[in-house]
């Protein structure tokens, strides 16, 4: 039962960091171009070392981590047949 509790609390944690993510990837904003590309990237790989979120809580964030790592890959340039490309090779890279 203590494991569990402990285990559930780091999952807590992790919730709160990645929903401070968001809304510093919200506020993102690098311009267009590789600079652009790789600021993403590097935000992608920060994101999936920070680790499990309650279940509850997983689909909601990352449909929104997902839908905004798309927006800012279209901002950067990327064409739209690229941008899943990306977004996936992003999520198996970390």
């Amino acid at each position: 039962m203590r494991l569990f509790l402990v285990v559930l609390e780091r999952e807590k944690e992790n919730q709160v960091k990645k929903e401070a993510m968001l809304k510093e990837l919200k506020a993102l904003d690098k311009g267009t171009g590789a600079e652009a590309v790789k600021a993403i990237k590097d935000f992608a790989l920060s994101w999936n070392s920070i680790g499990h979120v309650p279940r509850e809580a997983k689909a909601g964030l990352e449909n929104e981590f997902n839908k905004l790592l798309k927006d800012k890959l279209k901002a950067a340039g990327k064409k739209e047949k690229e941008i899943g490309d990306e977004v996936f090779k992003m999520k198996i890279e970390g």
